[in-house]
């Protein structure tokens, strides 16, 4: 189970790689905040109706409001719940990462969910998956990609 923002299930969705959460974490918890962005997508309707896709209620926590002045509400409510219920969570955005690593959270990115589908034998490759992530119009840093492919076993 993963506690998600916004960001790494659209970009999943966008190309055709959202099922890939279901079969790592059987399970993807999102908060109400992100439930909202998600409804401003074009086919946010659609990846709600996903069964394996939770919404829960964040309480109002002193760490959601001072989260909330630093990082946009999804992010904020995302590190929020994942915090008060001690789960791992997906984030892309890289001041949101370093927040929830300095509360002690496990933090993974899009990228890490390739790299663990391809470990776990669901995709063939990474670099082809981010090849769709970047032809879907997404930037990804060059340093970021070569990292990950070494992790991945692939070359550039």
């Amino acid at each position: 189970m993963k506690i998600s923002d916004t960001g790494p299930i659209i970009v999943l969705y966008e190309t055709s790689l959202l099922p890939l959460l279901k079969q790592l974490y059987k399970k993807v918890i999102i908060p109400d905040q992100v439930k909202k962005e998600l409804l401003k997508k074009p086919d946010g309707q659609q990846i709600l109706k996903e069964p394996w896709i939770e919404v829960k209620q964040t309480i109002k926590t002193d760490v959601l409001k001072i989260l909330t002045d630093l990082l946009d509400e999804g992010e904020a409510a995302t590190i929020s719940l994942a915090n008060e219920t001690n789960n791992p969570v997906l984030l892309d955005e890289k001041k949101g990462r370093r927040i929830a690593k300095s509360l002690n959270l496990k933090v993974q990115g899009t990228l890490g969910v390739l790299v663990k589908a391809k470990r776990q034998g669901l995709i063939p490759s990474v670099k082809d998956c981010i090849l769709k992530i970047i032809s879907a119009g997404y930037y990804l840093d060059k340093q970021l990609i070569k990292g990950i492919l070494e992790l991945s076993n692939e070359e550039e």
